[in-house]
């Protein structure tokens, strides 16, 4: 991810590891609601726009927030999908 990076970042612990799996997207962190601890965490840390999904039965699968989304890389030039 460092090498695809075009900002400069920053870290934020949580104490939940599964919490740490999250999305940021169009200005928006997209996180789990089910870990209240963490959720104080984005809170008091992020100024930014917030979104928490519940995702309990998704992550019973072995699911995570990031595994139901696509990445994609931003081209210059525009090419027709």
């Amino acid at each position: 991810m460092a090498q695809e990076a075009t900002y400069r970042y920053q870290t934020v612990t949580v104490p939940d590891p599964e919490a740490a799996n999250c999305l940021f997207v169009n200005g928006t962190l997209i996180h789990r609601s089910e870990f209240p601890n963490s959720t104080k965490v984005f809170e008091d840390k992020i100024d930014f726009n917030k979104v928490a999904i519940p995702l309990s039965e998704l992550s019973k699968a072995r699911g995570d927030l990031s595994s139901c989304c696509i990445l994609i890389r931003k081209s210059k030039y525009i090419k027709k999908l």
